[in-house]
């Protein structure tokens, strides 16, 4: 999608130039501290987690660990390899956006709690 966006900046700037015109205004990428530092934390928690996962199966020989680790891992490769990767975006963009929305629509139909 970038790759799409500068391709129509790059051609957009061109013909701005051609014709004399002003070129097109560049959006301001403005990040706030404060999802900086919620996303670190995200981060150290999942790097954490991965940490203490790979030191109980080298330092304490977690075999059954191991092998759920390797399953998971094989799994991961067998379904990506059936997909190309910028498929599997796609695909988990269309989820990401369209699940909450089917979710609020029968949200009556998925009560768990009874």
């Amino acid at each position: 999608m970038s790759c799409c966006f500068s391709s129509l900046f790059f051609f957009w700037a061109k013909a701005a130039n051609l014709l004399n015109r002003p070129l097109p205004p560049l959006p301001d990428l403005e990040i706030s501290k404060e999802t900086i530092v919620r996303v670190v934390d995200a981060l150290q928690i999942w790097l954490h987690l991965a940490l203490s996962i790979a030191h109980d199966i080298a330092i304490e020989n977690n075999f059954l660990l191991f092998l759920q680790v390797v399953g998971v891992l094989w799994v991961i490769s067998y379904i990506c390899s059936l997909f190309n990767f910028l498929t599997l975006i796609y695909i988990g963009v269309l989820l990401r956006l369209s699940l909450p929305v089917l979710y609020d629509k029968y949200q009556n139909n998925f009560n768990f709690h009874g």
